[in-house]
């Protein structure tokens, strides 16, 4: 592989990467789709790289912020690719918000 011309982003102290079990499970849905060869890994971290280039990030200071922007590449990634449809993401989204509410309760 070779050498990223982006900026590493820094590791948050301690041994902590995900702040929230969404980040874990986005991390894990992206390399799922990297074995499945939906992407390279070259162009998926160009894509991620230029969606954090206009405002970089420590992700020591905000990590939902990284990973909000790590699923906008991911999103547009699948679109792109013809793996979903933008209504399937949505209808997803709204079953996960429903069962989450329904948690709450």
């Amino acid at each position: 592989m070779r050498k990223s011309k982006f900026k590493p982003i820094s590791q948050p102290e301690g041994d902590q990467v995900f702040s929230a079990p969404w980040h874990c499970e986005l991390f894990a849905l992206t390399i799922s789709l990297y074995e499945k060869k939906v992407f390279n890994w070259e162009d998926w971290t160009n894509k991620l790289g230029n969606k954090l280039k206009n405002e970089p990030v420590s992700m020591a200071d905000n990590l939902d912020y990284y990973y909000r922007k790590w699923l906008e590449a991911l999103e547009e990634f699948v679109l792109h690719k013809g793996v979903t449809r933008l209504d399937d993401i949505k209808r997803e989204v709204s079953i996960q918000m429903k069962q989450l509410r329904d948690d709450d309760h």
